[in-house]
C-alpha cells in the first residue's frame, strides 16, 4: 500500500510491507532521510500497521497532530469500454484519472465492440470493481448477476435501453440516459456538481451530433483527438480532463483546424468512390472507409437524393457496417443484423468466415 504523509506543502511517500517496516525498525535503520523515503520501496498491495506508520512519521519530524494521511487502497479494477469510439475512450480515461489516486493496482482498460466480444468470468470474479462504459453486452443480465455491487454501468444507446428495459432502470450503479453521451454521463457520475471540461463537452456533443453554435470548434477538436489519441491510457488525457480550458485543449484545436481542409478532401474522395444502392427500400450510398464515418454520413444524407449512408470496412474477419441518417431510424435497421446504436447513427457487424475475401479474389 502506498502511504502519503503530508505536512504543509511537502509530501513523503512511504511504501512498505509490515515485514519490511519491522525489519527496518528492528535494525535501527530509522530515522530515514526525507529524500530516501521519497524513493522508498516499491508500492505494495496491503496496509502496514497504522501505529507503526505514526512512529515512522514522528521519527521523520512529524507528529500525529500536524499530519494527515491519504491511503491508497489495493482495489482491482477492470474498465470495459466501447472500442474505436472517442466517447468510449473519453469515458474510460475519466475513470482512470479519477481512481488513480485511490488504488495502488494498475487499472485494466479493455476495448470491446459489438461483434460478439464478451467478458471473461474468471477476470470479473477476480476484481473489486467492474466498469462497463458506452457499451451493453448481449448477456448483460448474466454479468450483472455475477458482479453484483461491483458493477458500474454507464450507457446511452437506444437499442441497449430497449433490449434491457428492466436492467436499464434498475439500481445498478452508474448512469443510463439516451439523451446524453457516455462521456458526459461518466463525468456526471464521477464528478457530480463539477463543471464539464471542454474536452468532455466537445466529445459528448459530437457523439450525439448536437453541435449547437460550436460545430467548427467541436469538429476541429474531435478531429485532432481521433488522430492524436488512441486509448484511455494516453498521457494527454490527464491535461484534457483537468479543467474547462487549458493549453492542451487549445493545442488540439489548432491541430484540428489545420486538418479541416484535409478532412474535407478525404470525405469528398470517399463519396466519389462509393456506389448507389437500394438498402431496405431506401436510397443509399455505399462507401468503403476506415475513418470519418459520421462526417461522410452527414455529407451523404444532406444531399436530397439520399436517405441514408452505409459505410463499411473490413476488420480482421469481420465486416463492420456504420449507418447514418437524419430521416431514418438507423438503430432499427442495425438491430435486424444484431447491432444497435441511436436513431441517427448505428452500426452492426457481419462475420465473414473467409467468404468475403474469397469473393474478392
Amino acid at each position: 500500500m502506498n502511504i502519503l504523509v503530508i505536512k504543509d506543502d511537502e509530501e513523503i511517500n512511504i511504501n512498505l510491507t509490515n515485514e519490511e517496516a519491522k525489519e527496518l525498525y528492528d535494525n535501527d535503520l530509522m530515522p530515514f532521510r526525507k529524500s530516501a523515503v521519497k524513493h522508498a520501496l516499491n508500492p505494495i498491495d496491503f496496509c502496514i500497521n497504522f501505529n507503526l506508520l505514526i512512529k515512522m512519521a514522528e521519527l521523520l519530524g512529524y507528529s500525529e497532530s500536524n499530519m494527515r494521511y491519504s491511503l491508497k487502497e489495493s482495489k482491482r479494477m477492470i474498465v470495459l469500454y466501447h472500442h474505436d469510439d472517442l466517447d468510449g475512450q473519453c469515458s474510460a480515461a475519466q475513470v482512470r484519472e479519477s481512481v488513480a489516486d485511490i488504488t495502488a493496482n494498475p487499472i485494466r482498460c479493455i476495448a470491446v465492440q459489438y461483434n460478439g466480444t464478451t467478458w471473461k468470468k474468471e477476470e470479473i470474479e477476480d476484481t473489486d470493481e467492474v466498469y462497463v462504459l458506452d457499451f451493453t453486452f448481449t448477456d448483460m443480465e448474466a454479468l450483472a448477476e455475477i458482479t453484483g455491487q461491483k458493477l458500474i454501468w454507464i450507457d446511452h444507446h437506444k437499442t441497449a435501453m430497449e433490449e434491457n428495459k428492466e436492467l436499464w432502470d434498475s439500481n445498478i450503479r452508474g448512469k443510463r440516459d439516451i439523451t446524453k453521451a457516455a462521456s458526459q454521463l461518466t463525468w456526471e457520475y464521477l464528478k457530480s456538481g463539477h463543471p464539464l471540461p471542454t474536452a468532455v463537452e466537445y466529445i459528448s456533443k459530437r457523439d450525439v451530433w448536437q453541435f449547437g453554435d460550436k460545430k467548427e470548434e467541436i469538429s476541429a477538436f474531435t478531429g485532432a483527438c481521433q488522430i492524436l489519441l488512441h486509448s484511455p491510457e494516453d498521457a494527454d488525457w490527464k491535461d484534457l480532463l483537468a479543467s474547462c480550458e487549458n493549453e492542451k485543449v487549445e493545442l488540439y484545436l489548432r491541430v484540428g483546424h489545420a486538418l479541416t481542409d484535409v478532412r474535407k478532401v478525404r470525405i469528398e474522395k470517399a463519396f466519389e468512390r462509393g456506389t448507389d444502392i437500394n438498402f431496405h427500400g431506401l436510397r443509399a450510398r455505399l462507401i468503403n472507409t476506415t475513418t470519418d464515418a459520421s462526417d461522410i454520413g452527414e455529407y451523404v444524407y444532406q444531399k436530397p437524393e439520399y436517405d441514408i449512408a452505409v459505410m463499411w470496412q473490413m476488420m480482421n474477419d469481420v465486416v463492420q457496417v456504420s449507418l447514418r441518417s437524419d430521416s431514418t431510424d438507423c438503430a432499427e435497421i442495425a438491430q435486424k443484423y444484431g447491432g444497435g446504436g441511436h436513431r441517427g447513427a448505428a452500426a452492426f457487424t457481419i462475420k465473414s468466415g473467409g467468404e468475403f475475401s474469397l469473393r474478392l479474389f
